[in-house]
């Protein structure tokens, strides 16, 4: 039963801490993939209490809108990106979704993906009204008007929401290069991408790479050319700056994992492995699910701000626990004066730090070394019914590893549909359609 707007005044300051709130659990979640620390179960618990708070939101109605709006002129983070789209959506006015364009156009890279979420939670007919008013917006250069062609392309894309030919055909031609990469995602891999693999922008080459997938020869090259290129641009840059460029790139390193082939390509993987930060290469390692590339695992133990990492990898790849096996190392004092490192932080999300001579004379290694054609995860082949397995929410695995096998259970969905049973697993989907995704995969467990 949908919640319904209240016909009397509101309390202002239990609508400033849904709005908060609400943000503050939407960024939880959105950052879960990338942290070790954080299980499934927790984040279920994040999801239940985000949607209660977005419930108190659309209960508000209008009264909730002046405030979700200050937030998110005060903050302008995509949190409060997320929730005044929420709110604006759910008003239906063309004003107050103006007002939320207006200043995610300000710094799109930032706060786009917040209005993105916030599409794709909301109701088919808010969508639906978003994206036919977006369509006829293609012949303009305001910035407003080409965020939300961008959030309307990308929104199709995560909904599985097909275009009309010509809006496709415009928004690939489109002279902005962040339509074209947004239509790339849309595109459901049409072959009217295939120029694209040679545009002069960056990011529209990797997304047409990316939505062309297996089915176009030289997509995987294209999209590690790409991925090196990202990967010295964000090495170079510093600040907010880097951490976008490090989103992009660890996005990109996901999609690359599932279209090479590890055994056909390792020394080409080894070279780019050469060519990335050591944490992002661990990450890739992790989605390649590579037996050949563990002693690149085994080699990073040595790395000091990366061994907790690297040990994270290797017993996420080989299913071998580094505290239960007794192959952690004593930690070490920790001096409360020192400044915040990448080591620290690892400790901080309770990674081990292991014994890297314990940990490379276990047998494991050897064993896994037999598998060279195989992808693994926690020691296992990646076949369906695993993968729901690891997906199900009571498994309570780190959201990391969900995240890996998501990736590869939609990479073999759309490389062999006949393989997969179910639709496309979305880990960010909200609280009713986690658990509607979550039954789905337990009738094949």
């Amino acid at each position: 039963m949908s919640a319904e707007p209240l016909s009397t005044p509101v309390i202002g300051a239990l609508v400033q801490r849904h709005i908060q709130d609400a943000a503050f659990y939407w960024q939880q979640l959105d950052n879960a993939p990338h942290e070790p620390g954080l299980r499934a179960e927790r984040l279920q618990h994040f999801a239940r209490l985000l949607a209660a708070h977005l419930e108190g939101l659309t209960v508000a109605g209008a009264a909730a809108w002046p405030d979700a709006l200050a937030a998110l002129q005060r903050w302008r983070k995509p949190g409060e990106a997320y929730v005044a789209s929420h709110v604006a959506l759910g008003l239906d006015e063309r004003e107050a979704l103006a007002s939320v364009l207006t200043q995610v156009a300000r710094q799109p890279d930032l706060l786009l993906r917040g209005l993105v979420s916030g599409l794709t939670a909301a109701p088919e007919a808010a969508v639906q009204r978003f994206c036919e008013a977006a369509w006829p917006l293609i012949a303009s250069d305001a910035k407003p008007d080409q965020v939300q062609l961008v959030a309307a392309l990308r929104c199709c894309a995560l909904r599985g929401i097909e275009l009309p030919a010509q809006v496709l055909a415009a928004a690939l031609a489109h002279p902005n290069p962040a339509v074209r990469a947004a239509a790339c995602r849309a595109s459901g891999g049409a072959p009217s991408l295939l120029p694209l693999l040679q545009d002069s922008d960056l990011s529209v080459r990797a997304e047409a790479a990316i939505a062309l997938g297996r089915h176009a020869g030289t997509a995987g090259s294209v999209l590690m050319q790409a991925v090196a290129e990202q990967s010295k641009i964000s090495q170079q840059a510093t600040g907010w700056n880097r951490l976008q460029a490090q989103r992009r790139l660890a996005r990109w390193l996901r999609q690359l994992a599932w279209l090479v082939d590890p055994a056909e390509q390792g020394a080409e993987l080894a070279s780019l492995m050469g060519q990335l930060p050591m944490r992002e290469a661990l990450r890739f390692v992790l989605f390649l699910g590579a037996p050949a590339h563990l002693g690149f695992v085994l080699k990073a133990l040595d790395d000091e701000q990366q061994a907790r990492w690297a040990g994270f990898v290797w017993q996420s790849l080989t299913g071998v626990d580094l505290a239960e096996q007794g192959l952690s190392a004593a930690e070490p004092p920790i001096d409360l004066d020192a400044g915040l490192t990448r080591a620290r932080q690892d400790g901080d999300q309770g990674l081990p730090l292991p014994d890297a001579q314990a940990v490379r004379a276990h047998p494991v290694n050897a064993m896994l070394a037999l598998q060279a054609g195989h992808r693994v995860l926690l020691g296992q082949d990646l076949t369906p019914e695993r993968l729901a397995a690891l997906l199900r929410i009571e498994s309570n695995q780190p959201q990391l590893l969900r995240a890996v096998a998501a990736q590869a259970w939609n990479a073999q969905a759309q490389q062999a549909p006949s393989l997969q049973t179910g639709h496309r697993i979305q880990l960010r989907a909200g609280a009713i359609a986690l658990m509607a995704q979550d039954e789905a995969l337990a009738s094949l467990t």
